[in-house]
């Protein structure tokens, strides 16, 4: 029997690949509210505090109803820990399409 690489309703590593792509190149918030659902639905804190910052960037009203989960996890988190959070997810804009297409995010 093979083994299934993800469960059902969770993004699989190619998906993830293809989204993460959408969003570098081209500057796509479906995409990165796609991403930032699954962090969300797989419990993973972190990951979906840095994909609302990005999220937060390319469609912020639609990134909005995280916020609650988000604020919750950053309060859980240590103020260096949320820093480094999200100085990562807006250095990772910076370095990719994002930044060339016109996004201030200084």
């Amino acid at each position: 029997m093979a083994k299934k690489d993800t469960a059902p309703g969770f993004l699989a590593r190619p998906q993830i690949r293809a989204l993460k792509q959408r969003i570098r190149w081209q500057r796509d918030a479906d995409a990165a509210i796609e991403l930032l659902a699954d962090s969300v639905r797989k419990g993973h804190e972190r990951l979906a505090l840095q994909r609302f910052c990005v999220a937060l960037l390319l469609d912020g009203p639609r990134a909005q109803r995280f916020t609650a989960y988000c604020a919750q996890v950053a309060a859980s988190l240590s103020p260096a820990e949320v820093a480094r959070i999200v100085d990562h997810a807006t250095s990772q804009a910076r370095s990719s399409k994002i930044a060339e297409m016109g996004i201030d995010i200084s």
